[in-house]
């Protein structure tokens, strides 16, 4: 009866392992299926001040304890569709972690909409200047039904749900229609 067993298993690991899959980890929704994400180059812009500009705050949720913010004039869309943008994880405390970060809708990631996110610097604000992230890597980050990175979430929902943004300046008002504190307010009215 083992022998049968032990048969059994190696024959269905074989099948199981037989038919690699292409999650599309790398893949844009519009683009052909053997397409591979190519990054497009994108200068950094100089170190934002995190009390001047444009900073618009994200409400993530009741419990969250920091204040998210966007710099809503460094939203960018580029070539590759991916979205650029400057983003303030500021402390419930007040501290500034200012970053330089980008967005990409991807398909197919484990049968659900997914998203790729990734660091591209850290804003040293006492020296005016960028600390290049080592080993910047586009990173899954998942849907909106992940909850292991809310803040991403938002954006996540904002950007990749309505994947029929087609410039800056939508991108720009459904973040804040949608991604703002406008949002917590309007939940509050409505009782969610």
């Amino acid at each position: 009866m083992k022998n049968k067993l032990f048969i059994l298993l190696a024959l269905c690991s074989s099948l199981a392992y037989a038919e690699p899959r292409d999650f599309g980890l790398a893949k844009l929704p519009d683009m052909p299926k053997n397409s591979e994400f190519a990054e497009t180059a994108n200068e950094l812009p100089a170190v934002p001040n995190p009390n001047q500009g444009e900073w618009l705050d994200l409400y993530v949720n009741e419990t969250h304890t920091g204040k998210p913010r966007i710099l809503l004039d460094s939203l960018h869309i580029l070539p590759d569709r991916s979205v650029r943008y400057l983003f303030n994880s500021r402390s419930a405390s007040g501290y500034d972690n200012v970053t330089a970060e980008g967005l990409v809708c991807a398909e197919g990631i484990f049968n659900s909409d997914g998203a790729l996110h990734k660091t591209f610097a850290y804003a040293d604000l006492d020296n005016q200047r960028w600390i290049i992230a080592r080993n910047a890597k586009w990173r899954v980050i998942g849907s909106k039904r992940n909850a292991a990175d809310p803040v991403r979430r938002v954006l996540y929902e904002v950007i990749c749900a309505n994947n029929k943004i087609l410039n800056e300046k939508q991108l720009r008002q459904l973040l804040i229609e949608q991604g703002s504190t406008a949002r917590e307010n309007r939940n509050q009215r409505s009782g969610k």
